[in-house]
């Protein structure tokens, strides 16, 4: 009998992202709950997954893969931090904050990190990934059209920042820059920044983000640096309108759900029908290659979303 070597470090990994089986709601939410409807669509959190997460209902074990994917994004963002340091504008990393809104209701999280530039704080938002899509939806943009184009964005051509990590820094920043001033009459933060690399080839982007009030709505100003002849300029990301108390009304929506036991309904697909995968295929939402494989069983037809969600097994089971 021969050891693996990786099997034995895979099995303490694993352990330590072993997810917590219970959980009792309080009324309180993660930035990494949150979700927004544009355009008649969900963005971000499943409100059916988060329910299950809320009602503390057990998640399927993390699998080696996806422990693997958590450790190196861990490592990019301690690397980041500590070149910080070394570089002069590290300020402050890993700052819990919460807020309330509605009535009773609690965002909590922690903020990766504070740099400052320029003379101002900035909060930074830290995310690495790999494979082309993640390339050409968050760091390149597009050069033709493609069935994997964001589509919360006005011009899908040009790269934006993932949804879900946007959300997460609109909580960030709207503590920092509208609830924190009023709470302690001190300075706030108004602007974050979102950063993205490219584990597979070290590509980089950077995003500014600051909100705009408007008729008693916060909504996000999103900007992508870009260099021209050796300078960075700050080119703006235009997005479908939405904002942060839409954002907060989601909150609100799932929190209703668990207090009243009912289930939402599903946000994403996890069963596509043949007619729908077709429809999806004419429309140009699918690709060539992933329609084939579709259509010969080879590969589960379902919304991305669903193929790594924890809960997927009691959503199937629990029906539409």
């Amino acid at each position: 009998m021969v050891e693996s070597v990786f099997e034995i470090v895979n099995e303490n990994l694993r352990n330590k992202r072993q997810y917590s089986l219970s959980k009792t709601y309080s009324g309180i939410f993660a930035p990494t709950g949150a979700s927004v409807v544009i355009d008649g669509k969900v963005y971000g959190k499943c409100a059916r997954a988060y329910f299950y997460e809320l009602n503390g209902i057990a998640k399927t074990e993390i699998d080696d893969k996806g422990a693997w994917t958590f450790e190196m994004g861990e490592n990019f963002e301690s690397s980041f931090i500590e070149l910080a340091k070394r570089a002069g504008i590290f300020e402050a990393d890993h700052i819990r904050f919460a807020y309330p809104f509605g009535n009773g209701y609690q965002v909590s999280g922690e903020i990766d990190l504070i740099v400052r530039i320029n003379g101002e704080p900035q909060v930074m938002e830290l995310k690495s990934s790999y494979g082309q899509s993640f390339i050409k939806q968050h760091i390149a943009g597009y050069k033709r059209s493609s069935s994997n184009m964001l589509t919360y964005t006005e011009d899908p051509f040009i790269p934006a920042p993932k949804i879900d990590n946007l959300l997460q820094t609109m909580n960030y920043l709207y503590y920092l820059s509208v609830v924190y001033p009023k709470v302690t009459g001190y300075d706030g933060i108004d602007t974050a920044r979102i950063a993205y690399l490219a584990r597979d080839n070290g590509l980089f982007s950077e995003y500014t983000l600051k909100l705009e009030e408007r008729g008693n709505e916060h909504y996000p100003i999103v900007k992508v640096l870009r260099k021209y002849d050796g300078k960075y300029e700050a080119d703006e990301v235009k997005l479908k309108p939405f904002t942060v108390q839409d954002m907060l009304r989601r909150y609100i929506y799932v929190g209703k759900c668990v207090e009243k036991n009912e289930l939402p309904d599903r946000e994403y697909n996890p069963e596509y029908s043949d007619e729908q995968v077709q429809d999806m295929y004419d429309n140009g939402e699918l690709s060539k290659s992933k329609y084939e494989k579709y259509m010969k069983c080879e590969l589960k037809a379902r919304d991305w979303r669903c193929d790594y969600c924890p809960f997927l097994d009691y959503c199937l089971r629990d029906g539409g």
